[in-house]
């Protein structure tokens, strides 16, 4: 997988899904509350690539727009060029037990 961060950095890469179901698991959601939380998620998230770096080992997933300074480094944009996988599983959870299917649209947007 292509991304902005040195490979001696990173220790594992998945996909964004794989991931979020490790991360539900871990957080005692069954897998099929794990896939319903998913389809929830905006495309454009879920389709995002999930990486493990050597410092800290949880799940993170990259958000954003690539940018690049001086031509030669790169990264990802605002909010957070990596956050953590697990709080997007906590966010989904909590936006489906409180919001209503037009009120999670706008939240994501």
């Amino acid at each position: 997988m292509s991304h902005p961060f040195p490979p001696s950095f990173v220790i594992a890469e998945s996909s964004l899904a794989d991931a979020f179901f490790d991360e539900a698991t871990n957080l005692g959601i069954s897998r099929i509350e794990a896939e319903r939380l998913l389809k929830i998620i905006p495309a454009s998230v879920r389709s995002a690539k999930a990486i493990k770096f050597v410092f800290g080992q949880d799940w993170r997933y990259l958000y954003g727009k690539e940018f690049h300074f001086d031509g030669n480094s790169s990264g990802f944009g605002v909010p957070y060029q990596a956050p953590l996988l697990v709080n997007l599983v906590r966010s989904a959870t909590l936006a489906e037990r409180v919001l209503t299917g037009s009120q999670r649209r706008r939240w994501w947007q």
